[in-house]
C-alpha cells in the first residue's frame, strides 16, 4: 500500500500522555522554577504539590498534507502541554466531514506513527499505530512501541482508542489512558502523530471543522477547534488518469505509474484499461487510485 512519508494525522498518542517518575522533592508555593526540581543525577521527576499546578491548558493542532476534495491526506496531529498541569486521560477528535475507507487496511497494518517526549524532554517514546479488530461499530487503534527509553517492554502493544463514523462525522477517540505514575500531574509533554494517507478521505469542497475535546484525570475539559479548507480539484481525476494511460504503454510498474496497475500484477496492460473504462465516470474511484500522484 502506498503512503505519504512525513517528518506525524490526523494523532493522536498516547502512552505519551504518561507522566514519569517518583517523588524527588517538594517545592515551595511561591516557586515556578519547575524545571529545577528535576533530579538529573537520579533521573527522577518530582511529585509537585496539587496547589502548584498550572491551569489545564493543552494545545492540539491538525495539518492535512492534501487539501483537494476526494483525496486522502496524511494527517499530522501535534499535542503539547506544559508542566505542571493535570494529566490528560483522553481525547475525542470529531472531523465534521469526510469518511473512513476501512477496506484500505487489514488487521495489524501500520496506519501511522508517532513520537512523544515528556518530563520536559527527559524521556521519550516512539510508536506505530496499528489497525486493530473491529469492535462493534468502531475500528480499534493499537499502539506498538518501537523505541523508548522509559516504557517497559511488557507495555509494547496496547489498545489506545477507536475510529468510527457517526452522523456524517468521523470520530477518533483516544483513551481512557492509564495512570502510570500514581499522580494526576504531568511533567510537560509533546506528541507528534502521523496518520498515513488512505484511511481518512476528504469529501466535498468546503471546510472541515475538527473539534477536539481533551479531558484531564481530574475531570477538567478543554475544547479546541481547527478549520481546514478543502479545495475543489481543478480538473477531472478520471481525465487525468486517462491521460496517464495514454502515455504509458505496456510496461513494468514503477513508483510513478503504480496507480495504473489496477490488477496489481506488476504490468500496465489492457486488463487494467478495461477495468478503468468500467469506472471512467466515477470521480471518487479515480481520485482514490490517483491519490499518490498529486
Amino acid at each position: 500500500m502506498k503512503k505519504t512519508i512525513i517528518p506525524v494525522i490526523f494523532m493522536m498518542i498516547f502512552m505519551i500522555f504518561v507522566s514519569a517518575g517518583e517523588s524527588a522533592m517538594v517545592v515551595s508555593k511561591d516557586s515556578k522554577e519547575i524545571l529545577k526540581t528535576v533530579d538529573k543525577k537520579s533521573n527522577k521527576v518530582f511529585d509537585v504539590l496539587a496547589d502548584l499546578r498550572y491551569d489545564f491548558n493543552p494545545e492540539i493542532s491538525v495539518v492535512f498534507t492534501n487539501t483537494y476534495n476526494l483525496q486522502s491526506p496524511t494527517i499530522l496531529i501535534q499535542y503539547s502541554q506544559e508542566g505542571v498541569q493535570e494529566d490528560p486521560i483522553g481525547i475525542t477528535m470529531e472531523f465534521h466531514s469526510g469518511s473512513i475507507r476501512e477496506e484500505v487496511y487489514s488487521m495489524g497494518d501500520v496506519i501511522g506513527e508517532g513520537h512523544a517526549t515528556f518530563a520536559n524532554g527527559t524521556y521519550y517514546v516512539d510508536y506505530n499505530l496499528l489497525w486493530g479488530r473491529v469492535n462493534g461499530d468502531a475500528n480499534q487503534i493499537d499502539m506498538q512501541v518501537t523505541g523508548t527509553n522509559f516504557l517497559p517492554a511488557q507495555r509494547a502493544t496496547m489498545t489506545i482508542g477507536t475510529i468510527f463514523e457517526m452522523d456524517d462525522s468521523v470520530f477518533v477517540r483516544l483513551g481512557p489512558l492509564p495512570n502510570f505514575d500514581g499522580n494526576n500531574l504531568t511533567n510537560g509533554l509533546t506528541n507528534s502523530m502521523v496518520i498515513y494517507e488512505g484511511l481518512y478521505w476528504n469529501q466535498a469542497e468546503g471546510e472541515v471543522e475538527i473539534r477536539s475535546t481533551i479531558t484531564s484525570e481530574l475531570g477538567t475539559i478543554v475544547l479546541r477547534e481547527t478549520i481546514i479548507d478543502i479545495n475543489q480539484y481543478g480538473a477531472s481525476y478520471c481525465d487525468l488518469m486517462f491521460g496517464d494511460y495514454r502515455h504509458n504503454e505496456e510496461q513494468i510498474v514503477n513508483g510513478d505509474n503504480g496507480h495504473l496497475d489496477l490488477n496489481e500484477d506488476g504490468l500496465i496492460n489492457l486488463s487494467d484499461i478495461v477495468l478503468f473504462a468500467t469506472n471512467r465516470n466515477d470521480e471518487q474511484w479515480c481520485a482514490y487510485h490517483i491519490a499518490s500522484t498529486l
